[in-house]
C-alpha cells in the first residue's frame, strides 16, 4: 500500500518517510503473526490445535492492543501527505484504487476462499465424540429420544453435568433443540432453572441456539425468563452474541455448525417469545466485575446497534447491517474508505485549514493539546467495547454499517496522524522518548490492563493508554533504526499489503494441517510462519509485483540500475 513515489531523506516532510513505510509494513505483518497465534490458545477460531500454549494468548493481546490504532495513525499521516502533494481529486482517486477497490474485490475472492478453507478445516477438526460422554449425554447430543428414555428408566441423574464439557442434561437438550427430550428430562425432575458454572439456565441455552419452540416449552413449564447469570445478563441478552462466536461454541461442543440465516431467524422468533415476559428491572449484577452504569451503558448501546432496526431482508433472508460479517479481515479497508470520505468532506467545507502544496503543519503547543485531547477522548468509545467478553484491545466490526464507537475510536488516531504530517518537529518531540514509551507500555500498562480485564473503569483508561504509548514508541523506534533507504525493507513494505490481504486462507489451511504435526505449539507456530510467508512472498514476486495487480496495490514500482528486486 505504497503512497509515495519519491525517494528521499526522512527529515523533509515533502519527501519519502522510509521509517513510516517500514513501520506500516511491520504492522501488516504483525497481523499475520496475530492470526497464526489464534489456533494455539483457547478462543473462537477456525482451528484449535490440540497442543496449546497460553503464552500465545498474551502475544495476541499484546499485538491486538495497539496494532490497528497504529495503522490508522499511519493512514492519517499518509492521507494528509497525498492531499498536500497532489490535491483532493488525486487523493480520492488514489484511495479508491488502492483501498476501496481491493476491499470490494477481496470480498468476492479472498473472503469466499477463506470460508471454503475454514469449512474444510472445520470438517477435519477432531471433536470430542459421543463415546467420551456418559450414555445419557451421548443420547441427548445425538437427539436419540428412545435412548434418552432408556437411560431415564434406569434412574440416570438429571441434575449433574457431564464430565467432559460440564453441561447439564437439560442444557444439552436445549442446545440440541429437541422438545421431546426436553419434556422427558423435565418429567424426570431436571431443574428448569438450575444454572451452569456461569449461572446460565436452560432457557439461555435454547435462546443462544435459536430454538424458539424449546424456549416456549420451558416457559410453559414454569422456567424463569428473568433468571440472571453471573455476568448480570438475562436470557434474552444471549441473542446478541455474534454468529461467529455462536458457531464456534456449538462446533466445539460437537454440534452441527448452524446456518447464519436460520440462526438469525430462530433468534428473531426467540426474541418475540421472550420480550413480552422479560423484566429489565429484575437485572441484578451478581458478578463483581459488572457493578455500575458503565456496564449498563455498554450493554444497552450494544443491544441497540444489534437490534432489528438495522436488519433488512436480502433474497428472502435476514441480513443485519452491523453484525452480519461481510469483510472479515479486510474490515479495516472499509473503515479507512469512510475516514478518507470524512477527510474529503472536511477539506471541502474548509474544516481543515490545509491547502495542497503546503508543507508545514501546526505549532507544537497546538499539537500537544491535540494529542492530549485525543488520548483523553479515546476513553469514551472504549467504554462501549468488550461487551461480548473482556479482551485487551479495541473491538472489530466486519459488517456494512460501521459502529459509531469504533469509527470515533479509530478516527481519533487517524486525525492525530493527519495533523502529524508536516509537523515533523512536533512529531519528533512526541516520539523521541520512545524507549520510555515502550517500557512503560510493556512493563507497566500492559500487565495492569491484563490484571484489570473485565473491570470497565480500569479498561477505559489503561487500554487506550497502551495503544497510544505503543504507537508513539513504535514511531520513535522506527525513526531511530529505519530512517535510511533500504531496498530490502522497501520490498518487504511493498509486499506486506498483498501478504496481509491473502494470508488468512493460507494460514487457516496450514493451521488445520498442523493439528496432525508433533513438536509442540511453539515449533508449529514457527513452522506455519516459515511456510506461509515465503510462499506468499513468492506469489507476490512472480504473480503480483510485475503485474497490474501490483500497480493497483502499490502504484508504479520504480527501480534504479542495480536495485535489488527481491529479498
Amino acid at each position: 500500500m505504497s503512497d509515495q513515489a519519491v525517494e528521499t531523506s526522512p527529515s523533509t516532510p515533502a519527501l519519502r518517510r522510509h521509517d513510516l513505510d517500514a513501520l506500516r509494513g511491520w504492522a501488516m505483518l504483525l497481523g499475520i503473526v496475530l492470526h497464526v497465534s489464534l489456533s494455539f490458545f483457547p478462543t473462537s477460531w477456525w482451528v484449535q490445535d490440540p497442543q496449546q500454549n497460553q503464552l500465545f494468548g498474551l502475544l495476541f493481546l499484546a499485538i491486538h492492543g495497539f496494532r490497528m490504532p497504529l495503522f490508522f495513525l499511519l493512514s492519517g499521516y499518509f492521507t494528509m501527505l497525498i492531499y498536500r502533494r497532489k490535491g483532493l481529486p488525486a487523493l480520492i482517486r488514489q484511495r479508491a484504487l488502492r483501498i476501496l477497490l481491493p476491499c470490494l474485490v477481496g470480498m468476492f475472492t479472498i473472503i469466499p476462499a477463506l470460508h471454503a478453507v475454514g469449512a474444510w478445516a472445520a470438517a477435519r477438526a477432531p471433536r470430542p465424540s459421543s463415546a467420551e460422554l456418559p450414555p445419557l449425554f451421548a443420547a441427548i447430543r445425538k437427539g436419540d429420544v428412545s435412548g434418552v428414555q432408556a437411560q431415564l428408566s434406569t434412574g440416570a441423574d438429571v441434575t449433574q453435568p457431564d464430565p467432559v464439557f460440564q453441561i447439564r442434561p437439560l442444557h444439552w437438550a436445549a442446545l440440541v433443540g429437541n422438545t421431546d427430550i426436553v419434556n422427558g428430562l423435565a418429567d424426570a425432575g431436571a431443574p428448569l432453572d438450575q444454572g451452569d458454572g456461569r449461572g446460565n439456565v436452560p432457557v439461555n441455552a435454547a435462546a443462544f441456539a435459536g430454538h424458539a419452540e424449546v424456549v416456549q416449552l420451558l416457559l410453559s413449564r414454569g422456567a424463569n425468563p428473568n433468571a440472571v447469570n453471573q455476568d448480570g445478563r438475562l436470557p434474552m441478552d444471549v441473542l446478541d452474541v455474534p454468529f461467529a462466536t455462536t458457531s464456534g461454541i456449538l462446533e466445539f461442543l460437537g454440534l452441527p455448525r448452524p446456518e447464519e440465516e436460520r440462526l438469525s431467524e430462530g433468534r428473531r422468533r426467540v426474541r418475540a417469545v421472550l420480550e413480552p415476559v422479560t423484566n429489565r428491572g429484575s437485572e441484578v449484577r451478581a458478578d463483581t466485575r459488572e457493578k455500575g452504569w458503565l456496564d449498563r451503558l455498554a450493554r444497552d448501546y450494544t443491544r441497540e446497534i444489534r437490534s432489528k432496526r438495522f436488519e433488512i431482508t436480502w433474497r428472502g433472508q435476514p441480513f443485519h447491517l452491523v453484525t452480519t460479517g461481510v469483510f472479515d479481515h479486510l474490515w479495516f479497508l472499509w473503515f479507512l474508505t469512510w475516514m478518507v470520505a470524512g477527510f474529503a468532506i472536511a477539506v471541502s467545507v474548509s474544516m481543515i485549514g490545509v491547502s495542497p502544496g503546503s508543507v508545514e503543519g501546526g505549532d507544537q503547543a497546538t499539537g500537544n493539546r491535540l494529542l492530549l485531547a485525543a488520548m483523553a477522548a479515546t476513553t469514551l468509545p472504549q467504554i462501549l467495547m468488550g461487551v461480548d467478553g473482556p479482551v485487551l484491545g479495541p473491538d472489530t466490526a466486519t459488517g456494512w454499517l460501521l459502529p459509531p464507537h469504533l469509527l470515533v475510536y479509530y478516527g481519533l488516531f487517524f486525525t492525530v496522524g493527519c495533523w502529524m504530517q508536516g509537523a515533523e518537529s512536533t512529531m519528533q518531540s512526541w516520539t523521541r522518548p520512545w524507549k520510555w514509551w515502550l517500557t512503560a507500555a510493556l512493563v507497566i500498562v500492559f500487565p495492569a490492563a491484563l490484571m484489570t480485564l473485565g473491570s470497565r473503569p480500569w479498561s477505559v483508561v489503561l487500554q487506550p493508554l497502551y495503544a497510544w504509548l505503543m504507537s508513539l514508541g513504535c514511531l520513535g523506534l522506527f525513526a531511530r533504526f529505519q530512517s535510511r533507504p533500504s531496498p530490502r525493507m522497501r520490498y518487504l513494505s511493498d509486499s506486506s499489503y498483498w501478504l496481509y490481504v491473502v494470508h488468512l486462507p493460507v494460514v487457516v489451511g496450514l493451521q488445520s494441517l498442523a493439528t496432525d504435526w508433533g513438536g509442540g505449539a511453539v515449533i508449529k507456530f514457527g513452522l506455519i510462519l516459515l511456510i506461509a510467508i515465503p510462499l506468499m512472498l513468492a506469489s507476490y514476486h512472480w504473480l503480483v509485483r510485475p503485474t497490474a495487480l501490483g500497480w493497483l496495490l502499490n502504484g508504479r514500482i520504480e527501480r534504479r540500475p542495480g536495485q535489488v528486486r527481491s529479498l
